[in-house]
């Protein structure tokens, strides 16, 4: 009788102990999901800067500035409201203080931005 007592408790405990690990286990999931979301909205946010950076450089610099420059990710361009939007699973946004710049949908690849008369054109390449 005592060991039939033991061997209940036991798997008891060992029942109770794995429900402990698929806990711990889907919590750890989640959490590198989160992380994997984090992650892409930051090189996201990224590469709107640089594009936002290199249109004012394109201005900054003057007539004839020319940069080309490559994108992971897909972009609009929104000169009258200062946005550049990035498309990709999520929109993640970025203003620009100018508005001389060309409204161009990019893909992702190589891109030109360039100076002409002023107003910065930006377009794939």
């Amino acid at each position: 009788m005592k060991k039939a007592q033991i061997g209940l408790e036991a798997i008891f405990i060992i029942g109770i102990v794995l429900i402990i690990f698929f806990f711990i286990l889907g919590y750890g999931f989640d959490k590198r999901n989160d992380i994997r979301n984090s992650e892409r909205f930051i090189l996201q946010q990224d590469e709107c800067f640089k594009i936002s950076n290199l249109i004012i450089g394109a201005f900054i610099n003057g007539n004839g500035t020319e940069i080309r420059i490559n994108l992971e990710y897909t972009a609009n361009t929104l000169p009258n409201s200062r946005l550049i939007n990035i498309n990709d699973k999520t929109d993640v946004t970025c203003t620009i203080p100018i508005n001389a710049f060309s409204q161009t949908n990019l893909n992702s690849g190589n891109i030109r931005v360039y100076n002409q008369g002023d107003f910065v054109l930006i377009e794939n390449v």
